[in-house]
């Protein structure tokens, strides 16, 4: 039968630790956040063909 040794538990530990935090920085860089900014199509008053 195979037993892990004590120091796999502790790295085990700290992988999964450390794989949540990154799961939560990257849940929250896809969060979108609003400035109320016109874009620069706005600002210009340019549509989809570049012509006013």
């Amino acid at each position: 039968m195979f037993t892990p040794a004590p120091g796999l538990k502790v790295s085990l530990a700290g992988a999964e630790q450390k794989l949540a935090q990154l799961d939560a920085e990257q849940t929250q860089r896809a969060t979108v956040t609003n400035l109320e900014m016109p874009t620069f199509r706005q600002i210009t008053g340019r549509d989809s063909d570049g012509l006013a």
